[in-house]
C-alpha cells in the first residue's frame, strides 16, 4: 500500500509509516480471550460493558490490539515497545477505530447485527457525552468556574478543620455521676 493512500476501514497507519490490519477472524478472538482473558465475544457485557472499556481506555485497546497484531508483527520483527512507540494520540485513535471496525463487520459477517449495532450505539454514545461536555465546558466562564471550585474547596476545609462548627449542641449533659472520679 502507498504510504500516502488511505488505509482501509479495518486498518490505521503507525507514526512509522507501517500499515496494519485489524480485520478480525475466531483466531485473534480466541488469542485475546486465551492470552488477556478478555471474551470479546461479550462485547455488550459488564459494567460498563467491554465496549465502552475498550473504547474509551487507550492502554486496554493497545493490549487487545496488541493481541491482535501478534502474528503481523512477527512477521515484520516489530516488539511491543516498537509498536507502542510508533502510536501517538492520532494514530492510537485510528487503532481503534479500525479495531471497531474490524470487530463489527466481523459480527455482521457472522450474522450477529445485534452485537455490531451495540458497539455502533456504545462509539455514538460516548462521542455524544464528550461533545456535550465539552459544549458545557466552552459555556462555562473560567473564572466562574475557579471560583466555585475555590468555594467549594474553602467550604470543605472548614468542615475537616472545625466538624461542629456553626452548630448548637441540643444534647443536655449527662449526670455527674457518669463523670469518673480523680
Amino acid at each position: 500500500m502507498k504510504a500516502s493512500s488511505k488505509p482501509a476501514p479495518d486498518s490505521f497507519r503507525d507514526t512509522a509509516g507501517r500499515v496494519w490490519s485489524l480485520k478480525q477472524t475466531v483466531s485473534t478472538l480466541k488469542r485475546v480471550r486465551t492470552v488477556l482473558n478478555i471474551d470479546l465475544m461479550m462485547i455488550d457485557e459488564g459494567e460498563p460493558p467491554l465496549s465502552t472499556r475498550l473504547y474509551t481506555d487507550p492502554m486496554l485497546i493497545a493490549e487487545v490490539v496488541f493481541q491482535c497484531l501478534a502474528p503481523q508483527m512477527e512477521t515484520a520483527g516489530i516488539s511491543v515497545d516498537d509498536f507502542l512507540l510508533s502510536c501517538d494520540g492520532g494514530s492510537a485513535c485510528q487503532m481503534r477505530d479500525a479495531f471497531f471496525a474490524g470487530l463489527t463487520d466481523f459480527f455482521r459477517q457472522w450474522g450477529r447485527p445485534e452485537m455490531a449495532d451495540a458497539i455502533d450505539k456504545t462509539i455514538e454514545t460516548v462521542n455524544c457525552t464528550c461533545a456535550l461536555a465539552q459544549a458545557q465546558l466552552l459555556l462555562d466562564d473560567p473564572n466562574t468556574l475557579a471560583t466555585e471550585a475555590l468555594e467549594i474547596a474553602q467550604s470543605r476545609r472548614r468542615r475537616r478543620t472545625r466538624p461542629n462548627a456553626g452548630k448548637l449542641s441540643t444534647e443536655r449533659p449527662g449526670p455527674l455521676e457518669s463523670i469518673p472520679a480523680p
